[in-house]
């Protein structure tokens, strides 16, 4: 009913416990979209936030399903929604959490880093991100400034992570995008992932 065309999320995190001994965030998020049925409800889809604004210009009531709106959006039309709220930094790895893996989703760190940056052209740009004072004693310089990948018709290894220069069997590397099975494309992608992990 509602897609989203834009996000725009403020988090801030308190790296100190508040007097109940929580470590708690705020934030605020501005998401625009589109109607695409006339609706009453927007669902708002988040996880132990307590919301302190909850505005437009349809202010409604919101319940544990969204917000559900004193007038209908209008299908066709595009609209902003601006809410803000708080929440807790627990340790349990649901939401926005402290000190644990990421989620493969979305990955958000709060730190006092610096990075070395290597960049080709104005699209691929990669960083090696550490504590500051093992950047300052060179200790990311190992980083590869550029790293290629070859496919080789006769290679009797399946793949080889060469510094600097990554070997695989061609059917390893490549496949065809009109006659190759999804499982062939899976198999491709794994193999690269695990070579360029090395």
């Amino acid at each position: 009913t509602l897609v989203p065309l834009q996000y725009s999320v403020t988090l801030w995190p308190r790296l100190t416990p508040d007097p109940n001994d929580l470590y708690l965030f705020t934030g605020n998020s501005s998401v625009e979209f589109e109607c695409m049925e006339e609706t009453d409800l927007i669902v708002i889809h988040s996880n132990k936030l307590t919301y302190s604004v909850l505005d437009n210009n349809h202010l409604g009531q919101l319940s544990a399903r969204g917000m559900r709106l004193n007038g209908k959006l209008a299908r066709g039309q595009r609209y902003r929604l601006y809410t803000e709220f708080t929440g807790e930094l627990a340790d349990d790895l649901a939401g926005f959490y402290r000190k644990r893996m990421s989620s493969y989703l979305l990955a958000l760190v709060v730190c006092d880093y610096a990075n070395l940056t290597a960049q080709q052209g104005d699209t691929l740009v990669i960083r090696i991100w550490a504590r500051r004072r093992a950047i300052e004693e060179g200790h990311g310089d190992y980083a590869l400034r550029l790293t290629d990948q070859i496919a080789l018709p006769d290679f009797y290894f399946g793949a080889m992570e060469n510094w600097g220069l990554v070997t695989y069997r061609e059917t390893n590397l490549l496949y065809d995008p009109l006659t190759s099975s999804n499982r062939n494309r899976e198999t491709t992608a794994t193999i690269i992932a695990h070579e360029l992990a090395h």
